[in-house]
């Protein structure tokens, strides 16, 4: 499920709760900026385990992320967003299936 943070709050941001599969999965993030490739145009901050042992990468170039089977990962927050951005998602099973988790990180901040 994602939650809209309306852009006045001084985030353009979309998050996820923490969640982990039964499969894995890959995250693409690239920018579009035909004159710099390892520009993303953004921020992103990805948080990958649960509760206070979860911890916060933060992503400003285009990246891969492997995640493989039962690791909890997100929240997943965009910040800092100068211009569009793909996210990619690569399953290796044909049906997605989240077990949402609720165990957010004490630092996480939407």
């Amino acid at each position: 499920m994602r939650k809209l943070v309306a852009f006045d709050e001084g985030l353009d941001s979309v998050a996820r709760a923490p969640m982990y599969h039964t499969f894995d999965e890959t995250f693409l993030f690239f920018g579009n900026n035909p004159n710099d490739s390892k520009d993303l145009g953004g921020e992103i901050e990805f948080w990958l385990g649960a509760g206070a042992e979860a911890e916060k990468f933060i992503i400003n170039k285009p990246t891969c992320i492997f995640i493989p089977a039962g690791l909890v990962h997100c929240t997943l927050v965009f910040r800092n967003v100068k211009r569009p951005f793909m996210e990619i998602l690569i399953y290796d099973k044909p049906a997605l299936v989240e077990h949402r988790v609720d165990l957010w990180p004490p630092a996480y901040k939407p």
